[in-house]
């Protein structure tokens, strides 16, 4: 019994040394290291080890990797590298975000504020603002949302407010608005809402209570009197419109009433028996009767009539005012 136990246990050493002697013999005829290699796990985290880094930092700073380092940037490799990576997706996309926070950042703050001081930086920006490129940009900028609502908040602001202040006040600011003033379009403009404006109900009613005022009464009277108003009541009198609307007037309801009403009260009726009221209508029946005595037509006659009575009244008008401009 003892024996059979003995001799199973030798042949299970003698088997195991067997297997080892041919796994030796298998893997040094291969030339594979008997090593055991480590795990995947392990391999994942040596590179983030603080070993490796410090390895890799260490190698960056010494000669050897800052030569290397400078032969790797030169070479035609990196640069296509490089260039392929700028071009790509990623690269745009993390150089536009690089960009973004270097801007946003106070260095990078300080920095654009010294290049805009700068010569070089002025030179620049004229440059481009000249440029057909600068002039499309900024006429897009101030057309889209976001450049309306950025004027509209600087005028509002104090600083914009001053901003105007001092430009009206130059000499600058003075020239351009008289120059702008005088342009045609802004007297296209102004004539244009002029118009609009009178025709409209809110000044209608501004100008029937501004001719209802005193002010607005002695404004016509002095007017009517200078030599501006006279010059412009003949020159409008004499008008193809001015004929048209005295024509008009005179055969409209409201013109044969207006005339009516004048012949029945005191004036109209003290203004037949004058002397003046006599000239004129002596005048134009001599005209009229003459020019339908050699013509027979009524029309011209009518014509010649008034001609005639306009004439004794410019002269007693000239008369007038020779007289009022004779110093007492």
């Amino acid at each position: 019994m003892l024996k059979d136990s003995a001799g199973s246990e030798q042949r299970q050493q003698n088997t195991s040394s067997k297997h080892e002697f041919d796994f030796n013999a298998s893997a040094s005829v291969s030339g594979e290291s008997l090593t055991i290699s480590p795990d995947k796990d392990s391999q994942k985290a040596y590179p983030e080890s603080d070993k490796r880094k410090a390895y890799q930092k260490a190698y960056r700073e010494s000669e050897k990797g800052k030569a290397s380092r400078k032969a790797y940037e030169q070479s035609e490799k990196r640069k296509a590298s490089r260039k392929a990576y700028e071009q790509s997706k990623k690269g745009k996309a993390y150089r536009k975000a690089y960009q973004k926070a270097y801007r946003e950042s106070e260095k990078g703050k300080a920095c654009q504020k010294a290049y805009r001081e700068s010569e070089k930086g002025k030179a620049y920006q004229k440059a481009y603002r000249e440029s057909e490129k600068g002039k499309a940009s900024r006429k897009a900028y101030e057309q889209s949302e976001k450049g309306k609502a950025s004027r509209k908040a600087y005028e509002q602001s104090e600083k914009g407010k001053a901003s105007r202040k001092a430009y009206e006040q130059s000499e600058k600011g003075k020239a351009s608005r008289k120059a702008y003033e005088q342009s045609e379009k802004v007297k296209a403009l102004r004539n244009a809402f002029r118009k609009a404006y009178k025709q409209s109900e809110k000044g209608k009613a501004y100008r029937k209570a501004y001719e209802q005022s005193e002010r607005g009464k002695a404004s016509r009277k002095a007017y009517s009197q200078s030599e501006k108003g006279k010059a412009s009541r003949k020159a409008y009198e004499q008008s193809e419109k001015g004929k048209a609307s005295r024509k008009a007037y005179s055969q409209s309801e409201k013109g044969k009433a207006s005339r009516k009403a004048y012949h029945e009260s005191e004036k109209g009726k003290a203004y037949e028996q004058s002397e003046k009221r006599q000239a004129y209508h002596k005048a134009y029946q001599k005209a009229y009767y003459e020019i339908l005595k050699n013509t027979c037509d009524r029309e011209q006659a009518k014509i010649a009539g008034k001609q005639a009575a306009a004439f004794i009244r410019e002269s007693n008008r000239a008369k007038n005012s020779e007289l009022e401009s004779i110093p007492i």
